[in-house]
């Protein structure tokens, strides 16, 4: 069911007045542990768990402990009727700054002499906890998988995906951050090009 249905749970849970109550009073269908299923909600229950902690909107957590680290002056988190985030989707910035942030995935959160995230974290929230969709891994908000090349073996790598196609790829083994931009919003399998291209550009690494 498409993000474009009203009746889709993620677009209900947007258009909730009360979205955090809205996702803990869903029904439990699987006893934890279990069963994987792509979850909007809970990142929605992570955001209010940083902002508790932090004491502060998201943006601001985001710009303070992210953003203003890395020199990135300019992104926008898109707000829902609350006026809160929307934690699970929104965020708007240029390529260049995503691919830094993915960046901090290769050199295990550092960026120049400063340790913007704990190697440690890095490390627990890029490996793979899940069997999640076309074989593709999940770790804590992170995409995993290898693509095959040739007859050589797999080229790793770690993702963050959004609606529309939009994508960080981050392959450990090339050393290279790729980012793709895209617009094919709500649509059936609106990553799959996206994925397509990041595919045929490793191709072209890897053969010259």
């Amino acid at each position: 069911m498409g993000y474009g249905n009203p009746f889709n749970s993620e677009t209900r849970m947007g258009l909730s007045l009360d979205p955090l109550r809205h996702v803990l009073s869903l029904p439990q269908v699987a006893s934890a542990g279990r069963r994987w299923e792509y979850c909007g909600g809970a990142t929605l229950v992570l955001a209010e768990m940083l902002e508790r902690v932090g004491a502060a909107p998201l943006q601001v957590l985001a710009q303070d402990w992210l953003m203003k680290p890395l020199g990135i002056e300019r992104f926008e988190w898109r707000t829902g009727i609350t006026g809160k985030a929307l934690a699970f989707s929104g965020l708007r910035m240029a390529p260049r700054d995503l691919a830094t942030i993915g960046r901090l995935l290769l050199t295990q959160g550092r960026h120049g002499a400063q340790q913007v995230l704990p190697a440690e974290w890095v490390r627990e929230s890029t490996s793979r906890r899940h069997v999640a969709w076309d074989g593709f891994g999940y770790g804590a908000q992170w995409w995993q998988g290898p693509f095959e090349v040739g007859r050589g073996s797999g080229v790793p790598w770690t993702s963050g995906w959004g609606n529309g196609g939009q994508r960080v790829f981050v392959l450990p083994t090339l050393d290279v951050v790729m980012v793709v931009t895209a617009g094919r919003y709500n649509q059936p399998n609106n990553g799959r090009p996206s994925n397509a291209l990041v595919r045929r550009a490793i191709e072209i690494l890897k053969t010259g």
